[in-house]
């Protein structure tokens, strides 16, 4: 499904339109949907009710946000070559309104946390 920007995405603010693309249930990759200008981010669903993020109002309402919206909410994820390196920003979210098909990424904080610091270590 492609999805309307309705903020501009840090360090493509030209990006008017994406497609999200699911991989396995819990990655993500978030493409431009015109194939001219290549952009591509990987991010990681979060289970995460709206209410806990503390969206702004000003985001809710560019969202067209209700306490009824069927919403989605994805964590960008900086990939390195050890994948337990790779740094989740849990403090700059995108949400997704699937009722209305468009989408915003709400900087929250410079929080960033690696998955080994998030999930521990694996054996």
């Amino acid at each position: 499904m492609a999805y309307e920007v309705k903020q501009p995405i840090l360090g493509f603010e030209n990006v008017q339109r994406v497609i999200l693309d699911r991989h396995d249930g819990i990655s993500f990759c978030l493409r431009n949907s015109d194939e001219n200008e290549y952009m591509k981010l990987f991010l990681i669903a979060a289970n995460t009710p709206l209410e806990e993020l503390n969206l702004p109002v000003g985001m809710q309402t560019i969202l067209n946000l209700s306490k009824n919206s069927k919403y989605s909410i994805y964590f960008p994820v900086v990939k390195a070559k050890n994948i337990y390196d790779s740094m989740i920003n849990v403090g700059a979210p995108f949400i997704f309104n699937e009722d209305t098909g468009v989408v915003a990424q709400c900087v929250l904080s410079d929080d960033q946390h690696t998955i080994t610091e998030l999930f521990g270590e694996v054996e």
